[in-house]
């Protein structure tokens, strides 16, 4: 199947089809695309998330700081969410959603893939029944599944299923807009999904990345500022891989 046709195809998934195949597909549908040809990087003013303290109304906990060697961690993470601390600058997550930023590199755990973050790198990792999907925020992670082992920056994800997954499962709870798809054939009929995502809509639709955007702390504002910048570059750098799918 060529890369149009399945385009074509994804584009008209109902949410019981399945989606399979190795082809790289750049997805012709798009949110409004910025004058520029880019995508805008304001941040939607229909957004209502002020600073909240942690443990608030929308069950997430932004309590989380450890150090070690000096160097400082933080994560956020849901109020369902499970993790253990299971060795030094490793932690396994068997639960939820988590928001993780490191001074120095650390290895997380999942159950069905490990992931390698070098210093100063932040990412988003989903842990589910039957799925996982990680967003590289700012730097790069090293991600490792199966016989599977391959790098991403930041403005791209990985989603691992145990099964052919759905349209919607490819979406996300956020349905933020996707592009640059690529499906990887593992074991026991696994699937390895890698593509670019939207950062801008990522910070306004995701509930972690949106408490950041509107807190007032001084070290939230420190990390909006990066990825607002990190957003701005990838507006530039990538506009030629066209736009993105779903996010509407």
């Amino acid at each position: 199947m060529t890369a149009a046709a399945f385009a074509a195809v994804f584009c008209s998934l109902s949410p019981a089809h399945a989606v399979d195949s190795e082809d790289t597909v750049a997805i012709p549908k798009a949110s409004t695309p910025a004058a520029s040809g880019g995508e805008s990087l304001s941040i939607a003013p229909s957004i209502d998330a002020p600073a909240q303290k942690p443990n608030n109304k929308n069950g997430f906990n932004l309590s989380q700081h450890w150090q070690e060697d000096d160097k400082h961690y933080n994560l956020a993470c849901d109020l369902g969410a499970k993790f253990t601390k299971s060795g030094d600058r490793v932690l396994s997550l068997e639960s939820g959603t988590f928001l993780i930023e490191c001074e120095a590199p650390i290895t997380l755990k999942t159950p069905m893939s490990t992931i390698y973050l070098r210093a100063n790198s932040m990412v988003m990792v989903r842990v589910q029944e039957g799925r996982e999907r990680a967003y590289v925020l700012l730097e790069t992670a090293h991600i490792s599944c199966q016989h599977r082992s391959m790098s991403l920056r930041y403005g791209e994800e990985i989603l691992v299923t145990d099964h052919a997954p759905f349209r919607g499962e490819l979406a996300g709870e956020a349905d933020v807009g996707l592009r640059q798809l690529r499906v990887h054939d593992l074991k026991d009929n696994h699937k390895l999904i890698t593509m670019e995502y939207s950062l801008v809509q990522a910070m306004e639709r995701e509930p972690l990345l949106t408490q950041i955007v509107h807190s007032e702390h001084n070290h939230d504002k420190f990390l909006r500022d990066k990825l607002l910048k990190a957003a701005a570059v990838l507006n530039m750098v990538t506009s030629r891989h066209g736009q993105y799918a779903g996010g509407y």
